[in-house]
């Protein structure tokens, strides 16, 4: 107890808030798994779930110290002023508030995000900014989407008291401070800064800090997404560029060679992916028709044993060379219609529908 009351207010403060948005992200995770696990992750081993929330810690504690750099410098240069509460102190506690219900907001919001679009937040949610009425509709005119509203104003009722508990704890414990224990402040500065530096990368390993492949734990996809908190994957996303260009390594051949052997591909090897295809004989005029069905899904079929809706095209599925498995080219229309079309795939985070169609394609 002597020591703790020797540590300066600012670095309890830091603490203390370090901790309750540490467990709300917790609790959050927990909400997320219950909202959003599909009946396919129920068979899944509970060690995995676990090792999954563990990973969660660190991701957790990424987010929490990169909030925590910009209140934790400013505090830290306030307690070396006499005065009670500076500007500085009143900067550095509004901001991390703001931050912190920021932050839980994120975490609410990606709820109905990942069960639409299965992966969490990250800068496509932006992608209809240009049109923010079309966007808000989007949102709002979804009355599901209202009770995470709630959901969410639910969490702020505990939460907000307990953050202006410990901000009003810290101006107390400031008042109270006699004497400026210079050398103590300094140390004490540093080494938490320390640890936010540390925190703020995950681990202490110098080459990897923590990164989106340490979530994968098994082989279900749901269960090492649980990791990932939608703060770090959203703002990775907006903040995080590869510059980097792409060489092909040296070794391109032999990884080609073994995929042809192990897919049992027999044809010519040909490094360029251009191709010149020549037919024997006469040309044979086929008429292809491409149908695209805007939001199709699997429920609303017969042929999976859905409303059987479709009983014209549930025929011709019985009928015809059906493919069942495929991957789209991105989630939204304007991804999937371009690269249906032109045969390119689509930019992940570009309006393809947008950007490309008025250029000529080979």
């Amino acid at each position: 107890m002597k020591f703790y009351k020797k540590l300066p207010p600012f670095i309890l403060f830091c603490a203390r808030a370090f901790i309750l948005q540490f467990i709300l992200f917790s609790v959050l995770r927990i909400v997320f798994y219950l909202f959003a696990v599909p009946e396919s992750s129920a068979n899944t081993a509970f060690v995995a779930k676990l090792m999954a929330f563990r990973m969660g810690f660190e991701f957790d504690m990424i987010i929490v110290c990169y909030a925590l750099y910009l209140p934790f410098t400013l505090l830290f240069i306030a307690s070396f002023f006499k005065q009670t509460t500076t500007f500085l102190d009143k900067t550095a506690l509004l901001f991390l508030q703001i931050v912190f219900v920021a932050y839980n907001f994120v975490c609410i919001a990606n709820i109905p995000y990942f069960q639409q679009f299965g992966s969490h937040l990250s800068k496509q949610a932006f992608l209809w900014s240009s049109d923010p009425g079309f966007m808000l509709g989007l949102i709002f005119g979804n009355f599901s989407y209202w009770g995470y509203l709630l959901l969410f104003a639910a969490l702020l009722l505990p939460f907000f008291p307990l953050l202006k508990r410990i901000i009003k704890k810290y101006k107390e414990e400031k008042a109270q401070q006699k004497k400026m224990h210079w050398g103590l402040n300094a140390l004490a500065g540093i080494l938490c800064l320390g640890f936010i530096i540390i925190g703020s990368r995950g681990r202490i390993t110098k080459t990897t800090p923590t990164h989106e492949g340490l979530a994968v734990v098994c082989d279900d996809g749901f269960i090492n997404q649980l990791a990932l908190n939608p703060n770090y994957t959203l703002l990775k996303s907006v903040f995080y560029y590869k510059t980097k260009k792409y060489t092909a390594p040296a070794e391109i051949d032999e990884y080609i060679a073994y995929t042809r052997k192990y897919l049992d591909i027999q044809s010519p090897y040909t490094r360029s992916i251009s191709r010149e295809i020549k037919f024997s004989g006469p040309a044979k005029k086929t008429n292809v028709v491409v149908v695209l069905m805007e939001s199709m899904s699997v429920y609303k079929m017969g042929y999976y044993g859905g409303k059987n809706l479709t009983p014209c095209f549930d025929s011709i599925i019985r009928e015809s060379v059906f493919f069942n498995k495929f991957f789209s080219s991105g989630i939204h229309t304007f991804n999937g219609l371009f690269s249906t079309s032109s045969g390119y795939p689509a930019v992940l985070t570009e309006k393809s529908l947008l950007h490309y169609t008025r250029q000529p394609f080979n």
